[in-house]
This record gives C-alpha cells, structure tokens and sequence, in this order.
C-alpha cells in the first residue's frame, strides 16, 4: 500500500518495530522467543536510521526506543509484561507527584 510513498527501508523499520511490540505481547516467553525479540530488534535498530536520512527525525535516539533494547532482559528477569504499558505507570506518576507538586 505504502511502496512508492516512502522508502522501503521505512516499511521494514515499521515492520520490525509492529514485530517486536506483538512479540513482546506474548503471555508466555521461552528462550527462543526471547532470541526473536532480540533479532527483530535488532534489524530495526539497524534499519531506523532511514528516518534521520529521510528528514523525518533529526535522531533515533529516542527514550522509548531505548528501553526497547532491555526488554529481553527484563521479560528473562519477571516474566511476560502481559499486556502492561507505560500508560499505567504514567497515570499513577502523575497522581503521585505531578498533581501534588502543583
């Protein structure tokens, strides 16, 4: 749908980023799971530098994309997220100490 649009090297980043998060869903993980998660991350560290060179961001260095790269050995270390996202921990930050700092 996309090709011609934008370059391919940007479906394939996409690809492995959509990759990677449905991987990471998984409620139950194994080693060779945890080797995919890694190789698919992998591939889309090595692809995202499209977007620098497309003008799209001026860096991939991006908080998010970072913790990306513990994934693997957090899911090692407590098991599968099941589902979790940052969002939780967020809305918990803000009632905790944004609302009471103002």
């Amino acid at each position: 749908m996309l090709e011609g649009y934008v370059p391919v090297e940007i479906i394939w980043s996409v690809h492995y980023l959509i990759d990677f998060c449905y991987l990471v869903h998984r409620e139950i993980h194994d080693t060779r799971s945890i080797n995919q998660l890694n190789n698919v991350y992998a591939h889309f560290k090595e692809n995202r530098q499209v977007f620098i060179h497309s003008g799209v961001w001026k860096t991939v260095q991006i908080p998010q994309q970072h913790a990306l790269s513990h994934f693997a050995k957090l899911i090692r270390e407590f098991g599968a997220p099941n589902g979790l996202c940052s969002s939780v921990m967020e809305s918990k930050h803000i009632k905790a100490v944004k609302e009471p700092w103002w």
